[in-house]
Formats: C-alpha cells, sequence, structure tokens
C-alpha cells in the first residue's frame, strides 16, 4: 500500500503550506489588535508596527514560493492519479486472465 501512504503524504504538504499562511495572516490579525488596544503607547505601537511588517515580508516571500509548490503539489497528484490507474489496469488485466 505505498500508494495510500504517498496520498497521505501529499494531503500533508498541502495541509502544511496553508497552515504556513494561516499562522502568518493570524499573527497579523492579533499585531492589528495589540495597535488598536495602544493608544498612546509609543513603544507598543512600533513593535507592533514592526511585526505587521515583518508579517507582510512573509506573506510577500509566501506568495512568490507558492505557485511552485502548488504546482508541485499538483504535479505529485497527477503521478499518484497515474500510478493508481496503472494498478487498477494491472488488476483488470489478472482478473481478465483468470
Amino acid at each position: 500500500g505505498g500508494s495510500v501512504s504517498s496520498a497521505a503524504g501529499l494531503a500533508a504538504k498541502g495541509g502544511g503550506i496553508l497552515s504556513n499562511v494561516t499562522s502568518v495572516v493570524q499573527n497579523v490579525g492579533s499585531q492589528v489588535k495589540n495597535i488598536l488596544g495602544i493608544g498612546k503607547n509609543k513603544e507598543g505601537a512600533d513593535a507592533a508596527e514592526k511585526a505587521l511588517g515583518e508579517a507582510q515580508g512573509k506573506l510577500t516571500s509566501l506568495k512568490q514560493t507558492m505557485p511552485s509548490q502548488i504546482a508541485q503539489l499538483q504535479q505529485d497528484q497527477s503521478n499518484l492519479r497515474q500510478k493508481y490507474e496503472q494498478e487498477l489496469n494491472q488488476l483488470r488485466q489478472t482478473l481478465n486472465s483468470i
């Protein structure tokens, strides 16, 4: 059952990409709350602004690497599909030859 584990790996890889984006977005959300709750606290505002800048940088780099990661996932998926089809065809042939 190698196919099943590679299917699971594929799903995990896709989930990893997604959670990466989600965590950056959640981090931005919490920083925005910090800014809104700070009022006159200059130090806190500066820290939150810095964190927002970093998050923006992370999202930008994620946006650049995303297309290739997604393309790779699609490639993996199509490879898996071909593998399954080959196995199914072999199975059919075996059944037909009995």
